[in-house]
């Protein structure tokens, strides 16, 4: 989970003189809003980041520093982050999915180097950024993480529990 690295997954970059990244296909049911969140920690190695939806022209693209929980700059719609504890952030982006869902394959998520640049850069094999929980789903906000194991599934309903008064929540 978020609040516990062993739940995370370390993207780490390559030894390559190149561009470092995860990348996931995805197939939209249709052209409406579609909102993107991830939960991202800085690894102590000073990596920037960037989320884009890889159309190489049109796209949307987002820039963060892990490190001081900062918005670098963005493209989309509407972004908000959200400071969680022990140095995590979740970033939650919207784009109106008329310029976001016709480019093929999103979201990519991309290492920049320790000084914010663009990538391509000469990695090192080891320095990188803590990611969790990315999702991509339809509507104009994004929605608490779903945990999918890599398929689609359909929302549960929300349930609270030992909320004393079920009318007062």
């Amino acid at each position: 989970s978020a609040d516990s690295p062993l739940g995370a997954f370390k993207l780490v970059e390559g030894t390559n003189n190149g561009e470092h990244y995860l990348i996931k296909s995805i197939t939209s049911p249709s052209q409406s809003k579609q909102s993107f969140s991830i939960f991202v920690k800085d690894s102590g190695d000073g990596r920037f980041v960037r989320i884009t939806s890889n159309d190489g022209v049109n796209g949307w693209n987002y820039y963060f520093n892990p490190m001081t929980g900062q918005e670098v700059s963005s493209s989309f719609t509407t972004s908000k982050i959200i400071s969680l504890l022990n140095g995590w952030y979740r970033i939650e982006l919207m784009a109106d999915g008329a310029n976001y869902v016709n480019y093929g394959t999103v979201p990519l998520v991309v290492l920049l180097s320790s000084n914010g640049t663009s990538s391509p850069y000469q990695g090192d094999g080891t320095s990188g950024v803590y990611i969790y929980g990315a999702q991509v789903e339809e509507g104009s906000y994004a929605t608490s993480l779903i945990n999918t194991s890599g398929s689609a599934v359909t929302r549960e309903a929300d349930v609270c529990n030992n909320g004393a008064n079920s009318e007062v929540i």
